[in-house]
């Protein structure tokens, strides 16, 4: 009786296996057709490219210079003065 659970549950694993490669390959099939048609690579290229760049990327990002000349916005500062006929919520008239 034990051997037939294990063939049992052998076989509904292979099964299960031998769907996942035949999804597997149905979409890269896919995914190349697609990628003839419209030339677009697929996912699968575009994920790992990105992560081929994540990983050569510096662990620790460089210091760089905090003052650079281009850092600096150019603004236009004015004085407001207060006058009467401005509306002032902090104030209550009676």
């Amino acid at each position: 009786m034990n051997w037939i659970f294990r063939g049992f549950l052998l076989s509904v694993g292979f099964f299960v296996l031998i769907g996942i490669v035949a999804f597997a390959v149905l979409f890269l099939l896919f995914s190349s057709i697609r990628w003839i048609f419209t030339g677009r690579k697929p996912e699968i290229f575009v994920v790992m490219n990105a992560y081929k760049q994540w990983k050569q990327r510096p662990i620790w990002p460089q210091k760089h210079n905090e003052y650079r000349n281009d850092d600096f916005i150019e603004a236009e500062v004015r004085e407001i003065n207060h006058s009467p006929d401005t509306l002032h919520t902090s104030k209550k008239k009676d």
